[in-house]
């Protein structure tokens, strides 16, 4: 599903200090999933797999797909508070190119 294309370049883009931020990306089926952690993963691979797995729900009837991280500081993360490692955000640029992710998993299904 498009929720992947666009989820693993955001848990990458994700500042690292204890990498409690990463883990806490959630992926909701039809909902937002609120829920909070005090996991952590600073390379981001158990997050990308939790999250393979519950997309793997997804069968096309719910109405939506929702990639949030509730940590009190996520917004602050977005709009610049890690000035070295995600000034410009991480949500906010993978959007800028979510149509270059879709085009690129259309050609690699068209080449299959």
């Amino acid at each position: 599903p498009s929720a992947l294309i666009c989820t693993w370049p955001t848990i990458e883009r994700s500042p690292v200090d204890t990498g409690r931020f990463r883990a806490n990306w959630n992926v909701g089926i039809g909902r937002v999933d609120t829920s909070t952690s005090n996991d952590t993963d600073k390379g981001g691979e158990k997050t990308k797999a939790r999250i393979l797995s519950e997309v793997s729900a997804y069968d096309g009837t719910q109405t939506s797909v929702v990639i949030s991280n509730s940590l009190p500081y996520a917004i602050r993360l977005e709009y610049g508070w890690s000035k070295k490692q995600a000034p410009l955000g991480m949500v906010r640029l993978t959007v800028t190119q979510f149509q270059t992710f879709i085009d690129k998993a259309v050609r690699e299904v068209r080449t299959q």
